[in-house]
């Protein structure tokens, strides 16, 4: 039991950061964040759509789509989704997380017919799928596919 209790402070001084900047092995803290601050109100909201999505429905008397549009809000990470699909309507909203930049919001063809999934694009470009919209047997969906959080992280290195 005494050589633990001596050992222990052996143990405990080389985590310790006495203050020498050339020490190659002192603690260091390291706090991830967003790269820039952005506001989180817009000031200027847009009229015109940012994403659109549009198909064909087949129809020998109408000229029918399944159409869905993403608008902003005045929320800078909040939208607003419109769909239609022959004479049914829809509304959803939606937030994406603050990557420290301005949203890049796209629309890509989903799995099925008049289907369509609703995502941004993160920091390296990639699409995030977040909301896939779906028509079928005379009804629309709206479903959240992705969960996205952001957070600041420290770790003692």
């Amino acid at each position: 039991m005494k050589n633990l209790i001596y050992s222990l402070p052996l143990l405990l001084l080389p985590a310790c950061n006495n203050g020498e900047q050339n020490n190659k092995h002192s603690d260091s803290t390291v706090i991830i964040k967003p790269a820039s601050q952005v506001s989180e109100k817009r000031e200027k909201v847009s009229s015109t759509p940012v994403a659109e999505y549009k198909q064909k429905v087949p129809d020998e008397l109408n000229d029918w789509y399944f159409t869905v549009k993403v608008y902003e809000t005045s929320a800078t990470f909040g939208y607003r989704i419109q769909l239609q699909y022959q004479e049914l309507r829809a509304e959803d909203n939606f937030t994406v997380p603050n990557l420290g930049f301005n949203p890049v919001i796209s629309i890509k063809k989903g799995p099925e017919d008049y289907s369509c999934v609703i995502g941004f694009h993160d920091k390296e470009g990639l699409f995030k799928e977040y909301k896939l919209v779906t028509a079928k047997n005379g009804k629309v969906n709206i479903k959240t596919i992705g969960h996205y959080a952001v957070s600041t992280v420290s770790r003692v290195q």
